[in-house]
């Protein structure tokens, strides 16, 4: 079965709720950890499986559309401290701390 792709970025309270590599290792997010592995969690990601538009609070793969004034609002930064992070993150949450929302749409979505 395809993978959500770029799971790195994704940023969803039930499905990824934090980042699932520190230190360059692998790990799943303890809400997945029971019984289920990550690759299962997000097959919770197909059309057949979402119900409208799933609202996150990062993402990517696919496509976005910004409104320009809140595109600029955002910054890429891969790095917090010492720890590398995917940049996607603080950009997807600096436009939602500037009154942005972000969602993924089931029919467009990005599979490796």
């Amino acid at each position: 079965h395809p993978v959500y792709y770029d799971v790195w970025a994704l940023r969803e309270k039930s499905i990824s709720p934090g980042d699932i590599a520190w230190h360059g290792e692998h790990q799943v997010p303890s809400v997945i950890r029971s019984r289920r592995n990550l690759h299962t969690a997000v097959q919770q990601l197909t059309k057949d499986n979402l119900v409208g538009w799933l609202s996150v609070e990062s993402a990517f793969g696919g496509f976005g559309i910004y409104k320009m004034k809140v595109a600029g609002q955002g910054r890429y930064v891969g790095l917090i401290g010492d720890e590398e992070i995917c940049e996607h993150v603080p950009y997807n949450e600096s436009l939602g701390k500037a009154g942005a929302r972000l969602f993924i749409n089931p029919e467009c979505i990005t599979h490796q």
